[in-house]
């Protein structure tokens, strides 16, 4: 899809959404000398992160939320699928009922139901959340404190923040190379992102 990692020189990445920092380890090994902003607002996939990229000194981790302005906020943790997490309670629950439109559609929904009928379950994870708070600050602000004046590469997976993203970069936008990011199209929102 066009999208890589700049080989040559010290490339400059931010993995919004981090999680336990895979994005990140895959940037440098394919350019060890990447220099990275990996940010996840969630205490034990942050505890992760921090390990997994400590042998990394070009990488700068984050326990925060990325948005348009700085606030603090709630995160809903969900400690069965972490990747999952966001500040929004209900974007969990609209993924669920996209997987379970996709399951009966795709004619192996009973195969499925029957090794974990809580699955796709539309309730499912309201009450496993756990709200821990969170700060949450634009992206723009840790640009600028690192100096940087572009960056290469912008992955975004927030779980329902991706316009707050990059609304929070401002004009810096103009300066980013290359945008990749996981949308979920509900209510327009991919358009939005697009536009």
């Amino acid at each position: 899809h066009g999208i890589s990692v700049p080989c040559r020189g010290s490339p400059t990445i931010v993995d919004v959404g981090a999680n336990i920092g895979l994005f990140s380890l895959q940037c440098l090994r394919l350019n060890p000398r990447s220099r990275i902003l990996a940010f996840e607002p969630a205490p034990p996939a942050f505890s992760l992160l921090e390990k997994n990229l400590a042998g990394a000194p070009t990488v700068c981790c984050y326990q925060i939320a990325l948005g348009s302005r700085a606030c603090t906020s709630a995160l809903h943790f969900y400690p069965e699928a972490p990747g999952e997490s966001s500040r929004h309670h209900r974007e969990r629950q609209m993924q669920r009922i996209r997987l379970k439109r996709a399951r009966c559609s795709s004619g192996c929904g009973d195969i499925f139901a029957a090794k974990e009928p809580t699955l796709f379950s539309e309730e499912c994870g309201a009450a496993a959340a756990v709200r821990t708070p969170c700060l949450v600050r634009s992206l723009a602000t840790f640009l600028q404190a690192h100096r940087w004046r572009r960056v290469d590469l912008l992955k975004i997976d927030c779980e329902g923040d991706e316009l707050a993203v990059l609304a929070g970069l401002g004009s810096m936008l103009q300066r980013v190379n290359q945008v990749t990011m996981e949308v979920h199209d509900v209510h327009g929102r991919l358009w939005r992102v697009l536009c």
